[in-house]
């Protein structure tokens, strides 16, 4: 199921807001992940089962794309590669691997600011 928003139409994600249209995806594909390192899809929210750490490497920066992780491994070192894209959260924004410290995490690519969105 998806949530339709028109063209301008604001959204908030984490008390902050960005412009821009399509679709939110309610609904994501599920994977479960027993190994330490997985390349992520558009639409796909990714189950952490390893006792390491596991790697998700995000997908191209397309508009529109999503997906999630979830470390059911109970994990504070599970990382999220992003490469040179730059990924905003609630706080701060960064550039490159941000580690998953706080359990699940759900992202957006939004190419009107050019950024992955942590939803």
């Amino acid at each position: 199921t998806n949530l339709k928003f028109a063209a301008g139409a604001l959204k908030t994600v984490n008390g902050g807001s960005i412009v821009g249209s399509g679709d939110l995806a309610v609904g994501l594909q599920t994977a479960i992940v027993s190994t330490t390192s997985q390349t992520a899809a558009d639409k796909y929210r990714y189950i952490l089962t390893n006792a390491a750490a596991t790697t998700v490497t995000a997908p191209a920066s397309t508009d529109g794309y999503e997906f999630g992780v979830i470390p059911a491994n109970k994990l504070a070192t599970n990382i999220v590669a992003f490469g040179a894209a730059t990924v905003v959260g609630p706080i701060t924004e960064t550039t490159g691997n941000l580690t998953l410290d706080m359990g699940p995490a759900y992202f957006r690519y939004v190419s009107s600011i050019s950024k992955w969105v942590m939803l």
